[in-house]
């Protein structure tokens, strides 16, 4: 039997009895009645994200044993969002439920169709604090943080770590998530890191800091010449935060997964990190943001900040 960690959410018609609804056929589906599982309190949140005007999520954490795998559970999970109505339009939409799969185990898998551990687990306020009511001190294998010390690093404002090559426009698009959402901006040099454990703040080297509002959230946009990946977390290892590492643009024609998975590789994403020992020793938060397409990589950055704190409020029974 495998821990599996699933989220349900939803913000259209009657969330509560959806979610109800839907942990019912997950644990009768996943566990084949032999299983243990917890589900979480519900809690309410606001829309992160998505397109504007949508009503608060109702979000809960279902942790349950199976002895199915990552497809096998997968493929039950799309089952039940059909059968609830899940209609899939417009990214980050209003929607009767939805259901993701956060963790399967050590499972890591990097495809298209399926992500685990899901890639934005470790930034979402509303997913890690219901999952750290029922599965604390299960680890994710990416960050080899456990959810209990994920939650713990998202109870304060955000802070996000942009990594990013001199040939990539890390600045405009850090300049302009921040102005978005109130943040102060930082432009940290590379060599101010040299030393393990100094952050930007402890630093002797000079860095620039432009305040753009009267706000505790905070990008630190951190380039250097032909940056690599292996660089992140570089001199930061104590110091709480998401680090996001822009990716060069992907290659016309090419699947984003495909053209960065050695990326993902060094980040500790794949299964493939496993096998040669990338990454193993991060121990932070890290998401990878394929191509710096000015909007796209604004509205995903915009979005993480959102995300990492957020009001969420608990449902009384």
């Amino acid at each position: 039997m495998t821990k599996c960690i699933i989220s349900l959410g939803a913000n259209l018609g009657d969330p509560a009895s959806a979610i109800a609804v839907a942990t019912k056929r997950l644990v009768s589906e996943l566990t084949t009645g032999h299983g243990e599982f917890r589900c979480s309190p519900l809690y309410r949140t606001p829309p992160v994200g998505g397109p504007s005007g949508q009503p608060p999520f109702i979000n809960a954490v279902l942790a349950l044993e199976t002895q199915l795998n990552a497809w096998e559970a997968w493929r039950v999970v799309r089952q039940v969002e059909n059968e609830l109505g899940r209609v899939r339009q417009t990214r980050w939409e209003a929607r009767k439920i939805d259901v993701d799969i956060l963790l399967l185990g050590s499972e890591k898998i990097w495809t298209p169709q399926l992500k685990i551990p899901h890639p934005r687990m470790c930034m979402r306020r509303f997913i890690v604090l219901p999952a750290a009511d029922v599965a604390s001190e299960v680890v994710e294998p990416v960050s080899q943080l456990s959810i209990a010390e994920l939650a713990g690093r998202l109870r304060g404002p955000s802070s996000l770590f942009l990594w990013a090559d001199e040939t990539a426009q890390a600045i405009p698009i850090a300049e302009a998530a921040a102005r978005a959402t109130g943040a102060k901006l930082e432009i940290v040099d590379f060599s101010s890191l040299a030393a393990a454990g100094l952050t930007p703040q402890d630093s002797a080297n000079p860095h620039v800091e432009v305040d753009l509002g009267d706000t505790s959230r905070r990008i630190s946009v951190i380039q250097k010449p032909n940056l690599n990946v292996a660089d992140i977390g570089l001199g930061l290892p104590r110091v709480s935060g998401l680090h996001v590492y822009l990716a060069a643009r992907t290659a016309e024609g090419a699947l984003w997964e495909d053209y960065h998975r050695p990326a993902a590789t060094t980040l500790g994403m794949t299964a493939a990190s496993q096998r040669s020992g990338e990454a193993t020793a991060l121990g932070f938060p890290r998401y990878l943001l394929s191509g710096d397409d000015r909007d796209w990589a604004i509205h995903e950055l915009v979005a993480a900040l959102q995300a990492m704190d957020c009001p969420i409020e608990p449902i009384p029974l």
